[in-house]
């Protein structure tokens, strides 16, 4: 594997990790659909910026129109369920409720477009880290204090970003990944701030002044440049050349990464049974990667030789 491949999985795995804990400062502090949408808004930005500065050609319209709407699906509508979840779960709790993101995907990969076979040994590995998951939320807390309705808008999210990732790989995209990524996150901040709007989320809500303290910029900043701009630009740079399945292990990872800083900077604590359940994660995603690469790589061979 070379070091861009490298670069581009710990980016998803590490900043898309923290995100959680960012969003969930944010969003205590200022309407759930207004922050997602200025996130989107101050990416598009420095994204546009990136792409004067190199002057690529533009895209076609059908290239456009596939990232505007398969963004939509990706960020307004699942992030943004997920923004609105976070004013009522944990960080930790929403990483790992996002961990079935790889289920969904395995099997919309291999079951319902058929880009890959399903492999019957998959199925151990897969089914434990599923398993592993719930022990990472227990022992935690007693009570989470969240809703039954925030739940559902989590795991809503993670079908949606399955759907929405899926597309994109059946569909012609923009061919340069930052061309993409900017597209889908102007599109998205849009559909946002325009919902956060009609909702009256600017009405009485939204006080801009508390926008400039401390701990608001560094949450807001580390969602722009980090968790939108590099791991996006990373995450399309993989989802040309990795199996979808495999880019949606990053959904198992992070929320080992949202609980060690919830741990360091929200004082959260982690009990043995956690800490038994992120190993128990940790150990399925190596043996899907064991798995799952060489039968890759042989399948791009076959298909090169046609």
């Amino acid at each position: 594997m070379d070091s861009t491949t490298i670069f581009s999985y710990a980016a998803i795995y590490f900043l898309w990790g923290g995100a959680y804990l960012a969003i969930r400062c944010l969003v205590q502090e200022f309407p759930p659909l207004w922050v997602a949408g200025t996130r989107y808004a101050l990416a598009t930005i420095c994204l546009v910026v990136l792409l004067a500065l190199r002057g690529l050609p533009p895209p076609t319209l059908r290239q456009f129109i596939n990232a505007a709407w398969t963004g939509i699906v990706l960020l307004a509508i699942a992030y943004g369920s997920l923004f609105w979840a976070a004013k009522d779960l944990p960080s930790w709790l929403v990483a790992v409720l996002m961990s079935t993101t790889f289920f969904w995907t395995y099997v919309g990969e291999t079951l319902v477009l058929r880009l890959y076979p399903f492999r019957v040994r998959i199925l151990p590995p897969l089914v434990t880290g599923l398993i592993a998951v719930p022990f990472l939320v227990s022992g935690g807390s007693r009570r989470f204090g969240g809703s039954i309705t925030a739940v559902l808008a989590v795991l809503f999210c993670a079908i949606c970003w399955s759907i929405g990732s899926l597309a994109a790989k059946r569909i012609r995209m923009p061919a340069d990944p930052v061309q993409t990524a900017a597209i889908q996150l102007g599109t998205s901040a849009f559909v946002l701030l325009f919902v956060s709007r009609l909702l009256g989320e600017w009405n009485g809500q939204l006080v801009v002044a508390r926008f400039f303290a401390l701990k608001p910029l560094l949450a807001m900043g580390f969602l722009v440049l980090g968790a939108s701009v590099v791991a996006m630009i990373a995450f399309h740079w993989l989802l040309a050349r990795q199996p979808v399945s495999l880019l949606a292990t990053a959904a198992y990872v992070n929320p080992l990464v949202a609980m060690l800083l919830g741990m360091a900077i929200a004082h959260e604590r982690a009990s043995l049974t956690q800490l038994l359940g992120g190993v128990g994660v940790l150990v399925s995603i190596s043996v899907i990667w064991s798995f799952e690469m060489p039968s890759v790589a042989a399948l791009r061979l076959e298909l090169r030789r046609h």
